[in-house]
């Protein structure tokens, strides 16, 4: 049994993603709004592309998959991108090891699914899905593991520098050790070794994880873009030269984190004077200024601005986007009509409108992502014995477990409660009416009494929880397990861990959804 609640209906997000969620206009006009088909097509007479950018995106893709065997719709999007007449649909994330955090997948299968409800909407167009690996990250520690079993294992290695350009050394011993776990699903074991060969065989740790993602989305055209290159960052150097001679976006952001901080919003992202990174093979280095001297902080390098503008127009691919401008470069390069992203994501997007208006650059829609949960049979029976629904496990799990202690309890006080408090008030009114010096023992023994009451009632919880321990010790364990750190665990486990339960390409299938009307979603998956 499936089904879905509306995102807003959840008590996890931040209050800027909830009033986004909810259109509040003062967060609305920090982006183009909710998606509809007038406001799609609105965009689409204004979202192009120079001929030259389209014929550099095209080619620069095309040379990434000079050797590799993948599905002619692959291709056609590739040589698509060049038409005029053709959109993406966009999605980012880093090169996760063996894809790390299940909601890796979840993005890409929503935006591969956006794209063919566009298509429906406007037959005339076409639309490209575009995953962009986040090859110039330099966080290793953020991609280096993967959750499995409630067990975090590592990639050991000592690189430094842009993830994407690393070699995959040493993988494949964290390959071996995941082999073991799927003993008992052989289909499971033969992904987990198809991956492992894929990191084995491939240069980088950009070219394994295109190679990965098309593993697993065989036939849905996705066409994975590494823009870690100088063919496109030649057309964005007029970009590069603004932010770092005028530091545009300090001043935008700031502005608008401001404005967000006076809606009672805080910034999920703040920006730095210049929000570059120098980029050579193995660092990945802020650039910092400091009056008419530019540098390259914990590096070698250093310019006047003569220097730099010479360094930027011969060597644009050595300047490298941090997260409050990586945004712009997708931009500026893709015909894009919608960003796909987590809370966090479309959280700092919305702190970049006027920083778009700055450098004139066309802003997309935000698609907040769907959101998955998968239960077991076991699980989704002690639901059922609770009167629970999944959404209920996103509260938090002391406020569950006394609501759930409360319900469960035969005697309930809450009511009686009342109508003894409201008639003793009516008999402190007759006594004060009496005798006024007597008010103050009579709110005495109303506050006592409201104690006592309480305190019966928590006993009486307790009373439930002691009996019913066992279930109660599950219930607590079924929360920590969806929900780890308040949030939700499409965070952190992997989409191994629920092959178990479903076949690879059902698994795809199950997560491949999206409301007709762009409305963001928590489906809840149960198996049995």
């Amino acid at each position: 049994m499936n089904y879905s609640v509306n995102l807003k209906d959840l008590p996890i997000f931040k209050k800027i993603i909830v009033d986004y969620l909810l259109q509040v206009k003062e967060i609305e006009d920090f982006s183009e709004g909710f998606p509809s088909k007038e406001k799609i097509e609105s965009m689409m007479e204004i979202k192009f592309r120079s001929a030259e950018i389209r014929k550099s995106l095209s080619s620069s893709i095309l040379s990434d998959y000079s050797n590799s065997e993948v599905s002619q719709a692959v291709i056609d999007n590739i040589n698509l991108l060049s038409d005029s007449r053709t959109f993406t649909v966009t999605t980012g994330h880093q090169l996760n090891l063996f894809t790390g955090p299940l909601y890796f997948i979840l993005k890409i299968a929503q935006t591969i699914k956006l794209a063919t409800q566009l298509k429906q909407l406007f037959p005339g167009y076409s639309f490209v899905p575009v995953y962009w690996m986040a090859s110039e990250d330099h966080d290793l520690e953020e991609i280096n593991h993967i959750h499995l079993f409630n067990q975090k294992r590592e990639w050991q290695t000592s690189q430094k520098g842009a993830t994407g350009r690393m070699n995959t050394q040493g993988i494949d011993a964290l390959g071996d050790n995941l082999k073991g776990l799927f003993e008992n699903s052989p289909a499971t074991k033969n992904l987990v070794e198809q991956i492992t060969e894929i990191y084995n065989s491939s240069e980088t740790l950009a070219g394994a994880t295109r190679r990965i993602v098309h593993l697993l989305f065989p036939k849905e055209g996705i066409v994975v873009m590494d823009a870690d290159k100088s063919e496109l960052k030649k057309h964005f150097i007029p970009l590069l030269l603004k932010e770092l001679k005028e530091s545009a976006v300090f001043e935008k952001m700031n502005r608008t984190n401001k404005e967000l901080k006076g809606l009672g919003c805080h910034a999920q992202v703040n920006p730095r004077e210049i929000n570059l990174f120098y980029l050579k093979d193995s660092s990945r280095n802020r650039i910092v200024r400091e009056k008419d001297k530019w540098s390259e902080l914990n590096g070698e390098q250093s310019w006047s601005w003569e220097e730099l503008e010479l360094e930027v127009n011969n060597f644009p691919e050595r300047f490298s986007p941090n997260a409050a401008f990586r945004p712009l470069y997708q931009e500026f390069i893709l015909p894009n009509l919608m960003t796909v992203g987590g809370p966090g994501e479309v959280a700092y997007w919305l702190q970049l409108k006027s920083v778009f208006r700055e450098f004139e650059v066309d802003f997309p829609f935000l698609q907040l992502r769907n959101s998955h949960l998968f239960l077991s049979k076991k699980q989704t029976e002690l639901l059922d014995e609770f009167s629970l629904k999944a959404s209920d496990l996103l509260t938090r799990k002391e406020e569950l477990l006394k609501s759930v202690a409360g319900e469960l309890v035969k005697v309930d006080l809450k009511d009686d409660s009342t109508d003894i408090i409201s008639r003793l008030d009516d008999l402190t009114l007759k006594v004060i009416n009496e005798d006024p010096t007597l008010e103050g023992k009579m709110l005495g023994v109303k506050k006592g009494l409201e104690n006592s009451l309480n305190q019966i009632q928590s006993k009486l919880e307790k009373s439930i929880k002691s009996k019913n321990s066992n279930k109660f010790s599950q219930l607590e364990k079924l929360h920590d397990s969806v929900t780890p750190g308040g949030k939700l665990n499409e965070r952190t486990i992997n989409f191994l861990s629920l092959l178990n339960h479903i076949n690879l390409e059902g698994f795809i299938e199950e997560i491949s959804i999206s409301e007709n009307d762009f409305t963001p979603k928590l489906y809840v998956h149960t198996n049995g």
